[in-house]
């Protein structure tokens, strides 16, 4: 396991809004600031290289980043007050937009380099997992998931980030009234299995995984980096001394190389 051998931070990046999004491209750190153009980080020598704004867009809406090495692409989540949408953002200079039907907090590139979204209806508690096709914005496939959960717990389920863990297999973050945590959803949207009570989460929001699919998982009110194994039982917490309230993370399994930004603005960068 990769957090096994232990951590140690290598660098910090500072800055002053809440970091909603991080990935890396291209040996480029693409850090996504609420009410900030995006700026791009060396990932050489964390020196700043240039900050860039996304075309119509108001930079208060943008809600998550992600990259794709094979596409060569960036791509941005825009959820706007009624308007919702994919900004795709090429090395080659193309750019262009997809709409969105509905509502997301997050997106996660899938191992077809495909996307992941979890979505809500906003006229029902319904949420689903939405594959989005990276080549045109189109709807690949939808799973509608939950209902079993929220009957078994009595309770309204708020689910912010997916993972497509392999091929009819996702992790998805919960939060519900008194806790939260991970659980499994196969291809038909079925609940398979939820994460152990060993650690029990309060607000988790973001998540990645490991070289060997172990899940760490960004708890913003414990100040932690939790971490789950793929059976989803509780490993360890790292980073608790190390970082405070994490709302964002990328893991870059070349480098290994953790990612964690902050409310505070801060990035700290750890080698796992």
């Amino acid at each position: 396991m990769t957090v096994a051998l232990g951590q140690r931070v290598i660098h910090t990046i500072y800055g002053e809004d809440t970091v909603r999004g991080l990935t890396v491209l291209n040996n480029e750190l693409f850090v996504l600031r609420s009410c900030e153009p995006v700026d791009i980080y060396s990932t050489t020598d964390f020196t700043l290289l240039r900050p860039f704004t996304v075309r119509d867009a108001v930079p208060d809406n943008l809600r998550d980043i992600v990259s794709c090495s094979r596409k060569r692409c960036v791509y941005i989540l825009d959820s706007g007050e009624n308007s919702y949408c994919i900004h795709r953002l090429g090395l080659d200079g193309s750019v262009c937009k997809w709409p969105l039907a509905e509502k997301s907090s997050t997106v996660t590139v899938t191992g077809s380099s495909d996307l992941l979204l979890v979505c809500s209806d906003p006229d029902s508690i319904t949420k689903s997992l939405k594959l989005i096709s990276s080549e045109n914005g189109e709807c690949l496939r939808e799973l509608y998931m939950l209902p079993e959960l929220e009957s078994d717990r009595n309770a309204v389920i708020s689910s912010f980030h997916g993972i497509q863990l392999k091929d009819d297999l996702y992790a998805i973050l919960y939060i519900d009234v008194e806790t939260g945590g991970v659980f499994h959803v196969g291809g038909a949207g079925e609940l398979l299995r939820t994460s152990s009570e060993d650690a029990r989460l309060t607000n988790p929001f973001h998540m990645v995984t490991d070289a060997d699919n172990f899940l760490l998982v960004a708890d913003t009110r414990v100040s932690g980096i939790v971490v789950f194994d793929t059976s989803l039982d509780f490993v360890c917490d790292v980073a608790k001394s190390l970082v405070r309230k994490p709302s964002a993370l990328h893991y870059d399994v070349t480098s290994r190389r953790l990612y964690v930004g902050q409310r505070n603005g801060k990035i700290v960068v750890m080698h796992l």
